[in-house]
């Protein structure tokens, strides 16, 4: 059995490796470093495949660990980045299971930390929500992390504080002011209705 890893054509962090001249797959750079040193001397391609797993997993729990060690990351941007280079489902649940277990990554700790820094900024909890939803944290954490620290008294008091500060530079006996600024709000990812009601709390 011929074992060869050859650069990418197009990706130059790209490794092609191919089994007696034909393609068996990709890996990735970050991973396997710019001189991959791959299982040799296997007599079928189960034993390859055997082999391969053991340095795979090896290898992307070794990056895994160097990101946690730049900061705590929430377990679905680590599947993300391990996907992204070609690593087999097996190995990135595996390695999820043991970084949860050993609390290299806390999934519910991160999203209350990204929760309660919106907050500080303003931001309302639709904008949270999204943003959130999009880096892939599971539903239940983020209606958890809302419910504690995006409170409605919370929401009421950055609205007013958004709009006190807007309104020093806006006509707000202009219709066309307010909805510019209401427009603003909505952005933000504060309810509609707690926008007009807050608007309407400062008219009068």
């Amino acid at each position: 059995m011929i074992i060869e890893c050859l650069p990418h054509q197009t990706k130059r962090a790209v490794h092609i490796v191919n089994v007696d001249g034909n393609f068996w797959r990709n890996i990735h750079r970050s991973i396997f470093g710019k001189n991959p040193k791959l299982p040799k001397n296997c007599a079928n391609l189960k034993e390859l495949e055997i082999q391969f797993a053991e340095l795979e997993y090896k290898k992307a729990r070794h990056f895994t660990l160097i990101l946690l060690g730049r900061g705590n990351i929430p377990s679905a941007q680590i599947r993300r980045k391990l996907q992204d280079r070609f690593i087999s489902t097996e190995a990135i649940e595996k390695i999820l299971e043991e970084c949860q277990k050993n609390k290299y990554s806390d999934d519910n700790s991160w999203t209350e930390f990204f929760v309660k820094q919106a907050v500080k900024k303003n931001k309302g909890p639709q904008w949270i929500e999204l943003k959130l939803r999009a880096k892939g944290i599971d539903s239940t954490l983020i209606q958890n992390s809302l419910t504690k620290f995006c409170t409605p008294d919370s929401q009421k008091e950055n609205l007013q504080t958004l709009i006190e500060k807007k309104a020093k530079s806006l006509d707000m006996k202009s219709l066309g002011a307010k909805r510019k600024l209401a427009a603003s709000l909505i952005r933000q990812g504060y309810p509609i209705q707690d926008v007009i009601s807050s608007l309407e709390e400062i008219s009068h």
